[in-house]
């Protein structure tokens, strides 16, 4: 009898220090549920989609090229499907419909949000979507919660070992000093004449970009001000992956006491190993919070139109030198049980998944399950040699891309955002994530398998 071929998800990476860690739990609790779950670097599905078996694709964004690649899609049979990464910060409706277009709404089955305050801000602006948004979560939330921390112990061990008592700034100054704009003034206006912002963004993107300007300043200034007081612990400056790193290392080089470190690991056992975690209206701050961690928010100049309800919600807001010094001197703040008590109460309203009964894998599925691709096409059924074959071929092209960037500059900035957004992801490492779940769970036995080059599939056995 031939085996039934189980339904697919398919999930993207972009960013491995943010994303991983929960695409891996999302394959884990999918798999549970009975899907066969894919999990690779963007680039290496869409290249490879003509060979992978037709399924429910689930787009990290539903921006210009959400769109593109949802007609792709399409046109092979898969059913896409939209979120957005960054969806835990809403600004305003007018920055939400930067990142969300109608179009691309208008092409997806349906579009998974953080919660109320994501829905809500899409339907400001886009209110003919209404039956399309679904208010799910975020399976980065599902990780926070105590039961999950667990795969973070041996993590929080080498940190702690390494780096002994450490306090943490998170960098997010990811337009004003992104790879290629922070040595290009003039970078939205070039976003503008290729098509790259929309008319009606254009301003807003300035004054981000203006206040980013501005408060990257003055945090370098910080950091400068924070070397030369004494009886604190060293300051870890770890960097947004989209940011250029030369802007931070040639001034804090410099310093004795502020050390900058980049890697591709995840945050969330940095920050559950520092004593106090500041960064400037970040996703880390609402993951720090549910943490149990109150963190600072570092805010030296703010506009009116920039509306960061959730960052200064979870946080302890700052806006000088002095005064952040004077918080860190104190003991150690985390919120009182009444605090947090109205913390979760508050983000609940917000983000779907803060309640730790509610899951966002299992919301999701949830509103896959009402949904059957048909006309189901198998995987490419690919031999030791071919796989090889492919290996190689991918190695070579990696080789003439990188040659490739000598001669373009933004070919070089392209290159290098995608480097240090992502170096790569092996089997070793899904195989150890899986494993790492299994053991809070006890669900059985798993099959993590590479089908093709980088490509991981996941499914219950």
């Amino acid at each position: 009898m031939e085996q039934t071929i189980k339904q697919r998800i398919y999930l993207e990476i972009e960013t491995k220090k943010r994303e991983f860690n929960s695409r891996c739990y999302f394959a884990f609790k999918a798999a549970r549920k009975g899907y066969s779950v894919v999990i690779a670097k963007k680039n290496k599905l869409y290249t490879n989609l003509d060979k992978l078996q037709n399924g429910h694709f689930i787009l990290k964004s539903a921006g210009i090229k959400a769109y593109d690649i949802s007609l792709k899609l399409k046109k092979l049979n898969y059913i896409p499907y939209g979120s957005d990464e960054e969806g835990g910060i809403i600004i305003s409706p007018l920055d939400t419909s930067r990142r969300i277009l109608p179009k691309t709404l208008d092409q997806i089955k349906f579009f998974f949000s953080w919660g109320n305050d994501e829905k809500n801000a899409i339907l400001a602006t886009m209110p003919d979507f209404k039956e399309k948004i679904k208010s799910v979560g975020n399976a980065r939330i599902d990780l926070l919660k105590k039961k999950n921390q667990s795969i973070y112990i041996q993590d929080i061990k080498k940190l702690k070992e390494k780096y002994g008592k450490f306090n943490l700034y998170a960098t997010s100054f990811h337009k004003n000093n992104a790879i290629g704009n922070s040595k290009n003034p003039n970078w939205l206006d070039d976003q503008l004449k290729a098509g790259s912002v929309l008319k009606e963004h254009y301003n807003h993107n300035k004054l981000v970009n203006s206040m980013q300007k501005k408060n990257l300043e003055k945090t370098l200034d910080f950091f400068k001000f924070y070397d030369k007081q004494k009886n604190l612990p060293k300051l870890i400056v770890r960097p947004h992956p989209a940011e250029d790193n030369e802007t931070y290392i040639k001034e804090i080089k410099k310093l004795k006491n502020v050390i900058f470190i980049d890697d591709q690991s995840s945050i969330i056992p940095w920050i559950l190993s520092c004593n106090f975690f500041i960064a400037y209206n970040c996703t880390a701050q609402i993951e720090c919070s549910l943490l149990g961690k109150k963190p600072i928010n570092l805010e030296f100049e703010n506009d009116k139109d920039l509306n960061f309800d959730i960052t200064r919600l979870v946080s302890k807001n700052i806006n000088s030198n002095i005064d952040v010094m004077n918080y860190l001197k104190q003991e150690k703040k985390d919120y009182s049980d009444f605090e947090k008590q109205k913390l979760i109460s508050d983000l609940t309203l917000r983000i779907n998944n803060v309640d730790d009964k509610k899951c966002a894998v299992e919301n999701i599925c949830d509103q896959i399950d009402k949904v059957e691709v048909i006309n189901l096409k198998k995987d490419l059924d690919v031999s030791n040699i071919r796989f090889r074959l492919i290996r190689l071929y991918n190695a070579f092209r990696n080789y003439f891309i990188l040659i490739r960037t000598l001669f373009s500059r933004e070919r070089e900035e392209i290159y290098k955002m995608s480097m240090k957004k992502n170096l790569g992801i092996s089997l070793k490492e899904v195989e150890s994530n899986i494993k790492n779940l299994n053991n809070i769970y006890n669900y059985g036995d798993f099959s993590v398998k590479e089908i093709l080059p980088s490509v991981f599939c996941v499914e219950k056995k």
